[in-house]
């Protein structure tokens, strides 16, 4: 995987306003996270593989009340699309992605 795979012409087919209602619906505190959303597909700091083929994007948050942005995409033939977006700390991350394979940015 690149980051190219994710880049910026790409992330406005990504977060459409339909994904980002679902995103709000579950976690309101993202509202003003948009750009720190697209942000996070164009540059991610990591990158993990869940067990059912999606991609979870993580960016390290500066001076927010959580240290990562999580962003989980699902990457078809033509186009990605957004699942869901959510912040979460050090520790969480550190227990939910030890199981999942960690890809290679380039």
């Amino acid at each position: 995987m690149t980051r190219d795979d994710f880049g910026e012409n790409k992330t406005s087919e990504v977060v459409d306003d339909g994904r980002w209602r679902h995103v709000l619906d579950r976690h309101p505190e993202m509202k003003e996270m948009r750009d720190d959303v697209n942000e996070a597909i164009r540059a991610p700091d990591e990158a993990f593989l869940d067990a059912q083929g999606a991609v979870h994007l993580v960016r390290k948050l500066r001076g927010g009340p959580s240290d990562f942005l999580v962003v989980v995409v699902r990457r078809g033939e033509s186009q990605v699309r957004l699942i869901t977006a959510y912040c979460t700390n050090q520790k969480r991350k550190q227990r939910r992605y030890r199981k999942f394979k960690k890809l290679a940015l380039s």
